[in-house]
């Protein structure tokens, strides 16, 4: 609990003030009760740096628990997005052997080539080349061009879901970094509101620190008032006490 002597000192001396009229025992106690009673008293006032810390305090928990999952899925795409640029950059022919390991013909493919076959078939039977070693190898050759086709549109479509794959992976990378960002600038610009507000209290501190010295001081300045008041009503009664003395020894005479 905080002390605040000078206002102890002042209702000391105003305590004193209203039990000087019973003589100096009086001006102690109602100086001593004064002094205890502003000393022990409540005070309900509330520090509002710690009021606010509490509303701050939440915030960074408020903060991660919305930034935080943009950030680790950032963190998580980050290594995999990195490792596929470089092998683009280093070996592309990799992860073109990779991709196109996984083809498989079109569900179109079939009946493409057996369309084309009997196109070939028909042609050369109305020429009389039916079974023909040209029949043979024209056969060849669409069965060659009609596979090559099927595996670019495979490739087409394998790289086009890479591209979006590797697109993808960017965003939550990207994503993750804007996250981070966001949430440094808006911690910094807590930690800065709280550190103006300590100093601001520290002032205000500080400022309360001179008000109660001038306060202590003050009191000290009434408290020796009184006691000065007092001395002085003391003489008079004790020059009075004297001159009832004399007077009453000059009436015996």
């Amino acid at each position: 609990m905080a002390i605040n002597w000078g206002k102890g000192l002042s209702s000391a001396a105003s305590g004193a003030g209203a039990g000087a009229s019973f003589g100096w025992p009086g001006a102690a106690i109602g100086g001593g009760v004064g002094f205890l009673s502003s000393l022990f008293g409540g005070n309900d006032e509330k520090d509002p740096m710690e009021e606010a810390n509490k509303w701050y305090s939440q915030i960074p928990g408020q903060l991660h628990q919305g930034y935080d999952p943009a950030i680790q899925a950032g963190g998580r795409a980050l290594p995999q997005i990195e490792s596929q640029y470089g092998q683009l950059m280093q070996d592309p022919n990799s992860i073109i052997s990779r991709l196109g390991a996984g083809y498989t013909k079109s569900p179109g493919y079939d009946f493409r080539m057996g369309e084309a076959q009997r196109g070939i078939m028909n042609q050369m039977a109305a020429g009389g080349m039916q079974g023909t070693p040209e029949a043979q190898q024209l056969a060849g050759q669409k069965a060659q061009q009609l596979a090559g086709e099927d595996y670019d549109s495979y490739m087409n479509r394998i790289m086009g879901m890479y591209g979006t794959g590797l697109s993808g992976m960017g965003s939550l990378a990207q994503g993750g970094l804007n996250a981070g960002t966001s949430l440094a600038d808006q911690l910094a610009t807590l930690l800065g509101h709280q550190g103006t507000m300590a100093y601001q209290g520290a002032l205000n501190e500080n400022q309360q620190g001179r008000d109660q010295q001038g306060n202590m001081f003050s009191g000290l300045g009434m408290a020796g008032q009184l006691l000065g008041q007092q001395g002085q009503q003391n003489r008079q009664n004790e020059m009075q006490q004297q001159y009832l003395k004399i007077l009453a020894g000059l009436g015996g005479k």
